[in-house]
């Protein structure tokens, strides 16, 4: 059986063409797929390393800060325990009432949380509840900042008359509170 000239080219060009195709799907493709694969890895570490060197520069940006305020101040005090610091805090609290001339109605504290940069803090908010005039509740907040133990006013609620009336005080103040040793027991947390 003789082959036309016709049929050879056509043979000749569908065998180029499945070759290339077959190069193309067995050697280019797999290249551009590693090429990918290297880039967004490449990309990716790049990412993570100025993380690393960001998180560096902050640390010792934080470590100079604390020193300096530490030569105006006096040494930071190390974290303490839930129990100890929430209690610590609460008497302040009724203390800062006091001197402020509010009425402390009431003072409940919260379970602590993760503190998210640090795993060896936790954060615990105590909510206060108080009657005041209106300008015994700036001066008792005013008080509330500058007392050891507390992080931030976290929210602050007032209702009532402004002028000549009591005014009805709720507010959540947030506390730093070493956090606990991870336990091995899986019922221990």
């Amino acid at each position: 059986m003789a082959i036309t000239e016709r049929d050879r080219r056509a043979l000749i060009l569908g065998g180029a063409a499945v070759g290339v195709i077959a190069v193309y799907f067995a050697g280019i493709e797999p290249l551009w797929e590693k090429y990918d694969r290297l880039v967004s890895k490449h990309q990716a570490n790049a990412t993570t390393m100025v993380r690393v060197l960001v998180n560096e520069r902050k640390a010792d940006y934080y470590a100079e800060q604390v020193s300096e305020l530490e030569e105006k101040v006096g040494e930071l005090s190390p974290p303490r325990p839930y129990s100890e610091q929430i209690t610590a805090v609460s008497e302040k609290v009724v203390t800062a009432a006091q001197q402020s001339g509010i009425k402390l109605q009431g003072s409940s504290p919260t379970g602590p949380l993760a503190w998210p940069d640090d795993p060896e803090l936790q954060q615990a908010s105590i909510i206060i509840d108080a009657e005041a005039d209106w300008e015994k509740v700036f001066k008792f907040v005013a008080a509330l900042y500058r007392l050891e133990g507390i992080l931030s006013v976290e929210q602050m609620e007032l209702t009532g008359k402004p002028k000549g009336g009591r005014l009805t005080l709720k507010l959540t103040v947030s506390v730093l509170v070493e956090a606990p040793e991870q336990s091995d027991h899986r019922w221990a947390s």
